[in-house]
């Protein structure tokens, strides 16, 4: 199976992308019939939050992918992905992490300047580099490393935020709440992967719109917001995310821990469809 890259992004904070991400990757990596192998990437590289919620079982020294952009700034030479890449604590799933919290990072993270390394430093050829160096792990001697390379973008519109939506991914997850804010800067954001599409004969982005977290919608005044929401996404599907209390007090891998709540949890299911939605766009999964 080809690598599939799926970005995850939202406009504004506070909408759960990061724990979507962690719970859509187990479910990948544990499904009964076809699991799959699976590369979370935290690219939130301001406030990464990937590493916390996996268990990252670090190889060696503790690198990530700050560290990776910073050998390419200050040594103009691209390193091998393959040594920023550490398991985690669920079977299947690997994690490049944005690196280690330390005040070293810190100074890394205040020495990439994206818009440089894009006008300077050849940066739309490194990271489709990167992208294929992923993409091309473990193939020569089988299939690839890894099915699905699931990313955590920034949030807002930034240097990074268009890379992620726009150069790396096959798939966009747009996560947004029910407030004028997030319709209007989410559909922004989708326009603007459809002209980045339109203009690239070779390259297809699938957009999937998913209202987070999606509260008991008992006011006719909802209604209205998610009609909004259709219009903004061309009239697609609008997928939910539940809002779960459970998960107010810690972030954690609720699709992991669904067995110890015996009447179930609505917010697993939510999570079980999209990860169904993502594997229904592509066209190499066996499952599909």
């Amino acid at each position: 199976m080809i690598a599939m890259f799926v970005t995850f992004y939202s406009y504004k904070g506070g909408v759960g992308r990061t724990l979507a991400v962690a719970n859509v990757a187990y479910l990948l990596a544990t499904h009964e019939e076809q699991p799959c192998r699976v590369l979370v990437w935290d690219f939130d590289l301001e406030a990464p939050g990937l590493q916390h919620v996996f268990k990252c079982n670090w190889r060696g020294e503790r690198i990530g992918f700050v560290d990776f952009v910073h050998e390419y700034v200050t040594k103009a030479r691209i390193p091998d992905i393959q040594d920023y890449i550490h398991p985690t604590d669920v079977q299947s799933v690997d994690i490049l992490p944005a690196g280690s919290l330390t005040k070293r990072y810190s100074q890394k993270l205040e020495a990439i300047d994206w818009e440089e390394v894009y006008e300077r430093r050849r940066g739309y050829d490194f990271i489709n580099a990167v992208r294929s160096a992923i993409a091309e792990m473990g193939a020569e001697d089988g299939p690839p490393t890894y099915d699905y390379v699931l990313i955590d973008a920034r949030t807002g519109y930034s240097d990074v935020g268009g890379i992620c939506v726009q150069q790396l991914p096959d798939v966009v997850v747009l996560m947004f709440r029910l407030n004028d804010q997030n319709i209007r800067g989410s559909a922004e954001v989708y326009k603007t992967i459809q002209s980045y599409a339109a203009k690239r004969e070779d390259r297809h982005i699938d957009v999937v719109p998913v209202i987070s977290p999606a509260w008991p919608f008992g006011i006719a005044e909802a209604k209205k917001y998610v009609e909004r929401a259709q219009k903004a996404f061309g009239g697609r599907r609008l997928l939910t995310i539940t809002f779960e209390a459970a998960l107010t007090y810690g972030e954690k891998i609720i699709a992991r821990e669904r067995e110890r709540y015996p009447t179930g949890l609505r917010i697993c299911d939510d999570y079980g469809r999209l990860a169904e939605e993502i594997r229904s766009l592509n066209e190499f999964d066996p499952l599909t």
